[in-house]
């Protein structure tokens, strides 16, 4: 049984250019800043690739893997999905297809992940959007509280 299972449908309005940049963050961290110290999300950064990136941070550290899955333009729609088991292994899909996972684990302990998109504006001055349809997080809580 899955631990934390999370849904999102996103669209980037506006591709980023040279002159018109910033990355977006979407998925679970342990905060909401623009990179949590742990997490496991999508990025979209045009320096590294025009596809979508799966993130892996444990204690700040990340590890990084190319989906192969273009991110595309205003009307295109991706749904994206992160599933944590138990044990903390992972899986992670772009529009239902399961990707290439960054190497390694969530950190364990007492860290509890919640929903998190972020736009970082990297360069010039037009404010960029991204929509989003829905996002869909559940939670598993195995122990009492």
């Amino acid at each position: 049984m899955a631990k934390y299972d999370f849904t999102a449908k996103v669209r980037v309005v506006t591709l980023p250019t040279a002159t018109e940049d910033f990355t977006v963050n979407v998925g679970m961290g342990n905060s909401t800043a623009n990179t949590p110290t742990n997490g496991l999300y999508f990025r979209l950064d045009r320096l590294v690739s025009p596809n979508w990136l799966a993130v892996l941070r444990v204690n700040s550290v990340e590890t990084v893997s190319d989906t192969g899955i273009v991110v595309p333009n205003f009307n295109g729609w991706t749904t994206l999905r992160i599933v944590v088991d138990t044990d903390l292994s992972e899986q992670m899909f772009v529009n239902g297809n399961a990707i290439t996972l960054p190497s390694g684990t969530l950190a364990s302990g007492n860290n509890y992940y919640g929903f998190f998109a972020v736009i970082n504006k990297t360069a010039g001055t037009t404010g960029m959007l991204l929509d989003i349809d829905y996002t869909h997080l559940k939670i598993n809580i195995t122990t009492t509280r």
